[in-house]
């Protein structure tokens, strides 16, 4: 069942987050982004998601503001499953 929610998650992230990248284009800003990690866990599926989002419960910001290479490097550097 947390499967299909953090799925569900990624999903509308990554919609409004082309929104909003959409936004950020026009105006000539770069995007910041936050790594987010499920709750209770030491890092574990996490996922990447632009500053503006919205986070679903289940997940809590662990890293950032960055960019989101700095986000990515950092993901891939300390979570898991992601």
């Amino acid at each position: 069942m947390l499967d299909l929610l953090v799925y569900l998650a990624e999903d509308f992230i990554k919609f409004g987050g082309r929104k909003k990248y959409m936004q950020d284009k026009n105006n000539n800003q770069e995007a910041q982004y936050v790594v987010a990690a499920r709750v209770g866990t030491k890092y574990e599926d996490c996922i990447v998601a632009e500053e503006s989002d919205m986070i679903i419960a289940t997940h809590t910001q662990v890293f950032g503001p960055a960019s989101k290479q700095k986000c990515e490097q950092w993901r891939d550097k300390n979570c898991k499953g992601s």
